[in-house]
This record gives C-alpha cells, structure tokens and sequence, in this order.
C-alpha cells in the first residue's frame, strides 16, 4: 500500500507531460519543437504596404516657372529662324516660294515685271515665312495681308524672336521675321536676296504677330 501511494503520483504526472508536449507543438502560440513557429498577427496592428520606389529626379516631368517661355516654343521658334537664314542669298522673286523652298516668280504687272521676277527662282517677303513656318508645323497664307490677320497680334514692344513684323495698311506691303537683337530676316525687293537686316521702323505696324 506505501509502495503503490508513492508510484500512482508519479505516474499520474508523466501522463499529464506525455498529453501537453503534443498539443504545445499543435500551438502556434508555444511555435515549434524544432525552432520557433511564426510570429502571431495582431488584430490591432495590420500590416502596413510599402510605399512605391520614388521617381529619380531625372525622369521627373518638368513644368516651366510661372512667366518663363515654353522650351518647346523656344524650339520652334529657333526651328523657323534657322530655316529662313539657311535661305540667305536666295533671289527675291515675286510670288514665288512655297512650304518646300523657292519657285518662280509670277509677273505683277509692275516693278516685278520689270525686274523680270517671273524668270527667276526665289521668294517674296510672305513666300520666305510660308517656308520657314511650315519647318515648325505651321502652315502660313500665301499672302503678307492674310499672313497678317492669321497670328496672335502682341504689342511690337513684347515682340521675341519668331514673331513677324508688318509694313503698311493690313500689313499688305512687306513682312519680315524678327530674330532678335533688333535684326530680321527677310526678301525685301525686286532686285535683292533673302538677309539679315536691322529693323526698320518706317511704316512699320504697332504690333507684331506670333505664331509659335
């Protein structure tokens, strides 16, 4: 009875061990016999998702300063400018010149004529911008009154480079393309080639006329 007394605990005891080894390893709370099990997710603290990889500097989109020009009208600008000095020392010929270069001239019943304009290969003065615009996408009229009343007109004060600046009523009698520093280029005459000239100021309209 003594022997039995001291032997019944104990194995009543092992018994217990032998039941909670097995359900501590089933636990995700006690992790694993062989190594610690995953760490438990807490209702109150939610997993928080990565923020996306940050745009490098360089492939950022750039928004021109509020008051500063466009780089892109900038470079249509330069666009129209450097196709109407790559004409320079081309004839002038009335009437003549279209989006792909020089043509013949046509006769005017008048000073062309006498110059014989319409035997030659060149510009007039609309024939020049109607080429250098449409380098840029612009497609100009033929004619300086047309080309006159086609634009954005802006005080000749603001003018910039490639605006056009007009002689006479309507801006009928001459045209030329201001490239800045106070020059153009232009076809001015019968009898004379495409150049770069200052401005000149006689006749000349209140404003300028933009395009690009």
């Amino acid at each position: 009875m003594r022997i039995s007394r001291i032997v019944w605990p104990i194995v009543a005891t092992a018994s217990l061990l032998l039941t909670a080894v097995p359900a501590a390893a089933a636990n995700p709370l006690f992790g694993s016999i062989t190594g610690p099990g995953p760490a438990p997710s807490s209702p109150l603290s939610p997993a928080v998702p990565l923020a996306p990889p940050e745009t490098p500097a360089a492939e950022r989109p750039v928004t021109p300063p509020v008051g500063e020009e466009s780089p892109v009208a900038q470079t249509r600008a330069q666009i129209v400018i450097d196709r109407a000095r790559s004409q320079l020392g081309v004839t002038y010929a009335w009437g003549g010149g279209n989006i792909h270069g020089p043509t013949r001239g046509i006769r005017d019943g008048g000073v062309a004529d006498r110059h014989g304009d319409y035997n030659k290969i060149g510009f007039d003065c609309s024939g020049l911008l109607v080429y250098a615009f449409a380098g840029a996408g612009v497609f100009l009229p033929r004619t300086s009154g047309d080309i006159f009343r086609a634009g954005t007109h802006v005080p000749l004060a603001q003018r910039k480079p490639g605006d056009v600046l007009f002689y006479g009523p309507g801006g009928r009698h001459h045209a030329a393309l201001y490239i800045g520093n106070g020059m153009v280029v232009e076809s001015p005459h019968s009898g004379a080639t495409v150049r770069i000239a200052p401005i000149n100021w006689s006749g000349i309209q209140p404003v300028a006329v933009r395009f690009v």
